[in-house]
């Protein structure tokens, strides 16, 4: 039976520990490691670059928004190295416990790495990032910058090659002046792609700073998918045709509702890409959609063969996941 050789898999049993696998073995379930243009593990003798696309934990789940944005930045035209994964974790979880030593570890990596600025994707990594950034006993030798307002400020570079004729609505966060800004500056971009019709839909400051797994826990999952649904059937009346996400717990979280309502689910650089001529499916909407364990395992085959997972570990990921 052929085993998961990623030493990067965390052997932990507990949930926390189980999180973590999970994204990294989603990941490898969705694109083959030889074909990557990110970094889950960083080589002692890695070479700086201009900036560094941070990516956090959890989106390797939803590796398309990865490939997606590294796509986008390249186009931008900026020499950067992308990296991921719990080797690279913020640490907010243990520095919430009184232990920084991994929040510690990843600051000093990237000020080795980075000549100009860290580019955020994860709101809690940037939550977290940025006020160890801003602690004057912490020596972090770089500035930080969320992708959207990265994005943003290049849409000038982007060569838009297709019209997105679509009435869509942005799924935003509140509650706190970052999520408000990256609203701001994803709102921005989907503003810039031609043809596209941008609608307003509620912003509800009981979602935090994102749909994550403790803001569902502490809403409960039925109070959660109420406000959700309740967004979803707005949109629907306002015949929105895409309800474009920020954040890719969102993405995650919401787009199985794709069941329930006519319309699409979407990150909001899965539309830009799509006007910049760059299409990459969200295989885990795909699998969350499909509900079926065995058909997971044979639509995710070539990959779990390339990078010879466990059926037993990836049978064991699909249940938690989907």
């Amino acid at each position: 039976m052929a085993q998961d050789t990623d030493k990067r898999v965390l052997p932990s049993k507990d949930k926390e520990g189980l999180i973590y696998a999970d994204a990294l073995r989603l990941a490898d379930m969705q694109v083959p490691r030889n074909e990557r243009k990110w970094l889950t593990t960083v080589p002692k003798d890695q070479a700086p670059h201009d900036y560094i696309f941070y990516l956090g934990c959890h989106v390797l789940k939803t590796s398309h928004l990865i490939e997606t944005t590294i796509k986008i930045l390249e186009q931008i035209g900026i020499d950067f190295l992308a990296i991921a994964g719990p080797q690279n974790c913020c640490g907010l979880r243990d520095y919430e416990k009184g232990d920084r030593w991994q929040t510690d570890s990843t600051i000093a990596g990237l000020s080795s790495l980075t000549r100009e600025k860290v580019l955020m994707w994860c709101p809690s990594c940037n939550f977290q990032i940025s006020r160890m950034v801003n602690d004057d006993n912490v020596r972090a030798r770089f500035d930080i910058e969320h992708t959207t307002r990265f994005i943003s400020d290049n849409l000038d570079k982007i060569d838009f090659k297709e019209e997105i004729h679509a009435r869509v609505a942005l799924h935003k966060h509140t509650g706190s002046p970052q999520q408000d800004l990256d609203a701001e500056y994803a709102e921005k971009n989907l503003r810039a792609i031609p043809g596209l019709e941008l609608v307003e839909v509620e912003t509800l400051t009981e979602l935090g700073r994102q749909c994550s797994n403790n803001t569902i826990e502490a809403l409960t999952e039925e109070k959660y998918l109420q406000l959700i649904r309740g967004i979803l059937k707005e949109a629907k009346e306002k015949n929105v045709e895409i309800l474009a996400t920020i954040y890719h717990s969102c993405q995650r979280e919401i787009c199985g509702e794709e069941s329930r309502f006519p319309l699409r689910v979407e990150n909001y650089v899965t539309v830009l890409g799509r006007a910049m001529g760059i299409e990459i499916e969200d295989k885990f909407k795909r699998w969350k959609l499909m509900k079926d364990p065995e058909k997971i395992i044979e639509d995710a085959k070539d990959c779990i063969a390339a990078n010879n997972l466990s059926l037993d570990m990836v049978r064991e990921t699909i249940s938690r996941n989907f």
